[in-house]
């Protein structure tokens, strides 16, 4: 590989880096927002349940910010596809029907592509969540 094409590389890894911790941001941005939304509605500050779709680059970022307000925010469930990837979360299943859970208040999907966010945003809504997606 060339030394033009090693910095380009560089460079590429270091923007990468970079986005991913944009989106971070940008979802704990909404999670704070549906927070302070929610608290209006409901005329108090509360400690919001979430429950967490995907513990990816993003949702593990989302993940580690969200543990660090616990007067805040309560993480319900983690769901992944295998459990034995994530030995140091806590909550986590692989049942993507905890949504339905009367506690969970805020659903953040934190995964790729559509066509298994739809029916999961979908039917979050329909049952009176709130939801909060990255790149949807």
């Amino acid at each position: 590989m060339s030394p033009a094409q090693q910095g380009w590389l560089r460079r590429y890894r270091r923007v990468d880096l970079w986005a991913r911790w944009l989106w971070i941001a940008v979802i704990v941005g909404a999670l704070i927002g549906a927070m302070v939304g929610y608290a209006v509605f409901q005329g108090t500050w509360l400690n919001l349940k979430l429950a967490l779709f995907g513990c990816g680059v993003v949702g593990r970022g989302v993940y580690e910010t969200v543990k660090r307000y616990p007067r805040r925010f309560q993480i319900r469930h983690v769901v992944v596809r295998e459990l034995a990837r994530y030995p140091d979360i806590e909550h986590l299943t692989t049942d993507p029907a905890v949504f339905l859970d009367e506690s969970v208040q805020v659903v953040m999907i934190c995964f790729g592509g559509v066509t298994l966010a739809y029916p999961l945003i979908l039917a979050a809504l329909n049952a009176g969540k709130l939801v909060i997606t990255a790149k949807k």
